[in-house]
């Protein structure tokens, strides 16, 4: 995510969750979530993200 990598985590955690939003994408946008919480050090809401993406998805998709 290039927001995330630029320094702009707002921005970038802004983009996940309109992933998140989009039809069919809602794991896929709680992983980016995830991924941009736990570059935040913010690791409650990382892991949290991370499991609610897991539970909406076929984990597998995300191995």
């Amino acid at each position: 995510m290039l927001e995330l990598g630029a320094g702009h985590a707002d921005e970038a955690l802004a983009l996940a969750h309109q992933v998140q939003k989009a039809p069919g994408h809602e794991a896929a946008g709680l992983m980016l979530v995830g991924d941009v919480e736990a570059a935040q050090k913010r690791w409650d809401a990382a892991a949290a993200a991370y499991r609610s993406g897991l539970k909406q998805s076929n984990a597998s998709e995300f191995a």
